[in-house]
């Protein structure tokens, strides 16, 4: 009888993404451990809402979106919830992009209660993108009326004008008056 050759067992696949290197079991405690997701669990599931699964000993939110399919996103413990945005918002291919692509790119796999105001003052505070966003232009001022002034010299405007170059006697600065007649 031929012997047959057995085959080595596979280690257990864990997708890891740049930035978010942590094991399963690190995952675990790190959920374990966060008061902010203790009650997500226990929470009762009603028709047409999320819930909440165990796969593992992690925690998943499941929910049905608009086209009716069912996705599954990893609850994320409050100290790497960071992490997650900053794959989502800073890296090379995330490319910066503005809250709303932050909060689309980040929702494809990660979860957590407030996750929209977290993306929101993630982004509004990254100070790349400040750095870099157009500032527009500046809205016309509607034309006002001025008043029209019938005596010389009854309204007048002064300014000093200072640190220029040194005139023949010495001085530096100038006051100019203007009459507005």
């Amino acid at each position: 009888m031929v012997e047959k050759e057995k085959r080595p067992v596979k280690p257990l696949k864990v997708t890891t993404i740049s930035g978010l290197d942590i094991g399963p079991e690190e995952l675990k405690e790190k959920q374990r451990s966060d008061m902010t997701l203790k009650d997500l669990v226990s929470k009762p599931v009603s028709k047409g809402k999320p819930q909440f699964v165990v796969k593992k000993d992690i925690l998943y939110r499941k929910y049905t979106n608009k086209q009716g399919d069912t996705k599954i996103q990893l609850v994320v413990p409050t100290e790497m919830r960071e992490k997650v945005l900053s794959v989502a918002h800073d890296r090379l291919l995330a490319g910066h992009r503005g809250a709303a692509k932050t909060l689309s790119r980040a929702q494809q796999e990660f979860y957590w209660r407030g996750v929209h105001e977290f993306v929101n003052i993630y982004v509004a505070s990254c100070d790349l993108c400040q750095r870099n966003v157009s500032k527009g232009t500046v809205p016309k001022a509607p034309m006002g009326k001025l008043s029209l002034i019938s005596t010389p010299f009854s309204t007048i405007c002064v300014d000093l004008i200072g640190s220029i170059s040194p005139t023949s006697d010495g001085y530096r600065s100038a006051y100019l008056l203007k009459d507005y007649k």
